[in-house]
């Protein structure tokens, strides 16, 4: 379980910052109407392509060996 607790806690981690570029990606709206260069929405978007995936799974190995193991939740949780 600690190798799958530390995995979560690293890519929530990662996800706390995409989620913060998420909310700064704003800045570029009027750049997007025009169809300049948007920096922070790549970002974003680049951001919100590699690491949601990673935290999905982390999260999901997490929840099914706390639920394996009795120690997270129960099975109605997986």
């Amino acid at each position: 379980m600690d190798r799958w607790l530390l995995l979560a806690i690293v890519t929530t981690a990662l996800e706390a910052v995409e989620m913060g570029v998420h909310t700064v990606a704003y800045v570029d709206v009027d750049a997007l109407a025009l169809g300049h260069s948007t920096p922070v929405l790549t970002t974003h978007l680049w951001l919100a392509t590699l690491i949601y995936p990673l935290f999905a799974v982390s999260l999901m190995g997490l929840i099914g060996l706390g639920q394996r193991g009795n120690s997270l939740g129960s099975r109605w949780i997986a």
